[in-house]
């Protein structure tokens, strides 16, 4: 399988709508070798009172056999996204008989069981997950798990601010400081607050009032989220 995030930044800067945004999952899927890609956010305070994108590669027939059954109202994954800030992959120890019958009709219509979601947490009250899966041994997807997780969790957060962009173009009027600048290049190389210190010759106190100060700028949940919006609205370069 191919490096997702890489994929992404090759064709995707932002979405001018819901369909440019669901096309590029299929183009995740297709040339990123997944099963399949999805993106729910809710509770969004759009101009239109909606706040809700649903977006997937599934098939039709399957999204309509998951609203029939009300399926939204036990699924793991919206469940789990719900009431998780973390990472999580989809495997379920002792799964209930009505989960098992769950995962048994998704794998009807073609869904693998393996997947991994990012739980995503905006400052506007909104949540949401995105969620890649893939037809891989176990092991193949344990190792592929492990090394890309990182890299999956920050795509998840690029998508969510490409998503953003419908609705909220303005988020990208931010100026950065010299200093938020140098702090938040470093922390896009995957430097730690203290190793940031030691090169700038600060202090960890005052990297971390920078770090606070790009996240208000860039109205971010988290140094990662704000790593994340900094790159893609090229604000700093990570390769620089």
């Amino acid at each position: 399988m191919k490096n997702l995030l890489g994929l992404f930044a090759e064709t995707q800067t932002t979405f001018q709508d819901t369909g440019q945004a669901e096309t590029a999952l299929e183009d995740l899927k297709q040339r990123g070798g997944l099963s399949d890609a999805a993106f729910l956010i809710t509770n969004l305070p759009t101009t239109d009172g909606d706040g809700t994108y649903a977006l997937s590669t599934y098939s039709k027939e399957w999204h309509k056999h998951y609203i029939a059954r009300s399926y939204l109202d036990i699924d793991p994954i919206v469940q789990n996204a719900l009431t998780r800030i973390t990472p999580f992959s989809w495997e379920i120890p002792n799964p209930s008989s009505e989960l098992k019958k769950f995962f048994g009709e998704a794998g009807e219509f073609g869904i693998s069981a393996q997947g991994f979601s990012v739980p995503i947490r905006g400052i506007r009250g909104d949540i949401g997950v995105f969620s890649i899966s893939a037809d891989l041994s176990p092991k193949d997807w344990l190792d592929y798990r492990k090394e890309m997780q990182s890299e999956i969790m920050l795509l998840g957060y690029y998508y969510y601010m490409a998503c953003l962009d419908i609705d909220f173009p303005e988020n990208r009027d931010v100026v950065l400081s010299p200093r938020e600048y140098d702090i938040l290049s470093w922390a896009a190389k995957g430097k730690a607050t203290f190793t940031i210190a030691e090169i700038l010759s600060l202090s960890p106190k005052t990297i971390e009032h920078y770090l606070a100060s790009s996240r208000v700028k860039l109205r971010a949940a988290n140094t990662t989220h704000a790593v994340a919006k900094a790159v893609r609205w090229g604000l700093i370069d990570p390769l620089g």
